[in-house]
């Protein structure tokens, strides 16, 4: 891919777009006839009333398992896969560990990499598919926070459009949430290399107990 056509982050938000668009669409329609978007039954009155677009459970779970955030980022996910195997192969070292030669910040814990200390260093190179946007933009990482990331990617915390430190952070926050402890910390843990396969199994479990929080279907 080129400057001349899309992106493939803008390829997958065009498609998650669509897809959102899609469901948002068929919930209107449902609404409006009464009629469920997955089996095409009525919907029971007292269903509609509490909102619901879909006529039972079943339907529900089916619509979700179609339409739902998982699913849909699933469904990005493998479009995404699919780009990148087009693409070009590269031969860049955009990933160096040089040494410190003055104090920065690490973009993932956001504490400082002390001069004359080894660090990750990424550099956005041409053939990059953002180098259009931000060339030779540089961000530096602790190599445990580089470590962090992979296995924020390992663990789909992070999926691989790539991440902003916003992101980032909020993880930091949720983690810390997950496991009782204030960021500052977890911000420590995270640089010092501390956080592990049991964290991250915490952070996963607060997640599934904030998505099984009753709504409104």
């Amino acid at each position: 891919m080129n400057s001349g056509t899309a992106s493939i982050k803008q390829l997958c938000d065009d498609l998650r777009s669509k897809l959102k668009n899609e469901a948002s669409e068929l919930q209107r329609k449902a609404r409006e006839t009464g009629i469920c978007p997955i089996d095409g039954k009525p919907i029971p009155k007292q269903r509609l009333s509490h909102g619901s677009y879909t006529c039972s459970e079943d339907c529900a779970m089916a619509w979700y398992a179609k339409y739902g955030w998982t699913a849909i980022e699933d469904k990005v996910k493998a479009r995404r896969r699919e780009l990148k195997e087009l693409l070009p192969k590269k031969e860049l070292n955009e990933w160096t560990k040089p040494i410190a030669r003055k104090d920065y910040r690490c973009n993932v814990c956001g504490l400082p990499i002390p001069k004359g200390e080894k660090y990750d260093k990424f550099t956005c190179l041409p053939g990059d598919e953002y180098f259009v946007d931000d060339p030779y933009e540089t961000i530096h990482q602790h190599e445990n926070c580089s470590q962090f990331v992979s296995l924020l990617y390992d663990h789909d915390f992070l999926d691989f459009e790539g991440y902003d430190d916003d992101e980032l952070d909020d993880i930091q926050g949720d983690l810390g949430r997950a496991l009782s402890m204030p960021k500052d910390s977890i911000r420590e843990m995270v640089r010092d290399g501390k956080i592990g396969e049991n964290e991250l199994s915490k952070l996963k479990e607060f997640y599934k107990q904030q998505e099984e929080k009753p709504g409104d279907d």
